[in-house]
């Protein structure tokens, strides 16, 4: 074969291989990325003595963060969102969590996490790193007789 034809055959070749990859990447690129969320909606009280024993796990780490005499589940929530796709559950009170994943890297989720009010307005606002399989504890919105406390982890 002529070094000519040899020449363009390459060109050719190169050209549909980085045209295949280009391909693959724009498929691969359209893949979603998601986070397993999960909600644990806890009343904590100083009203009675006790820990649900629904809570599993995170009874203990309840006990050891706050110092109620109470945490009794209100409601769990599952849910897999993609990444800038805003997540909600609903919360005692008229109240909504919204979580929405904003960043996966490493095994860490970047979650936005908010409280709105009945009418929608945020109560509270906050950015957490929180990596696969550990709790972290959103506290505080008043709900008789105690607070609530959403234990939020993410798989």
């Amino acid at each position: 074969m002529p070094a000519g034809k040899r020449w363009r055959t390459r060109r050719r070749l190169g050209a549909g291989c980085f045209l295949l990859f280009g391909l693959l990447v724009a498929v691969r690129g359209g893949e979603a990325a998601t986070v397993a969320i999960r909600a644990q909606v806890v009343l904590a009280s100083n009203q009675g003595t006790g820990t649900d024993d629904r809570l599993g796990a995170v009874a203990k780490q309840l006990g050891e963060a706050f110092k109620y005499s109470r945490y009794e589940l209100v409601a769990s929530y599952a849910g897999t969102p993609q990444v800038a796709q805003a997540w909600q559950a609903s919360l005692p009170g008229g109240r909504t969590l919204e979580v929405t994943p904003t960043a996966i890297a490493e095994g860490t989720a970047v979650l936005q996490v908010r409280v709105l009010g009945p009418k929608g307005e945020p109560l509270m606002n906050s950015s957490v790193r929180l990596p696969a399989g550990r709790t972290v504890f959103i506290g505080g919105p008043p709900q008789s007789p105690g607070v609530l406390i959403i234990a939020l982890s993410t798989s």
